[in-house]
């Protein structure tokens, strides 16, 4: 992954805003005329598709995925960025792979 946008991150994102959109117009009652996704919306979707890629990551990234099998087995939780190899359970092969 090189911080690039991808088509299938696009498609993400507007399927979970036209379902948070959705919820809420039910919920609510009340559309915006102009729109089709409203602003809310929008912003509500931004974190859900993170964790989508990030549990998709996991799964189609096998340095990764071993990374985080070692961290859940060690116990390891909430590095504060920067950390350092040590803290994070990492050799210097598994680094390099990353």
């Amino acid at each position: 992954m090189k911080g690039n946008v991808q088509a299938r991150d696009l498609v993400r994102f507007l399927r979970i805003a036209a379902n948070l959109e959705s919820e809420r117009s039910e919920r609510i009652g009340q559309t915006w005329p102009d729109r089709v996704l409203v602003p809310e919306s929008l912003r509500k979707a931004i974190p859900l598709c993170s964790v989508e890629k990030v549990t998709e990551a996991k799964t189609e990234i096998a340095p990764l995925r071993k990374w985080v099998k070692l961290m859940e087995q060690e116990g390891i939780r909430n590095l504060k960025v920067p950390f350092s190899m040590q803290q994070a359970q990492l050799d210097t092969t598994l680094l390099t792979h990353l």
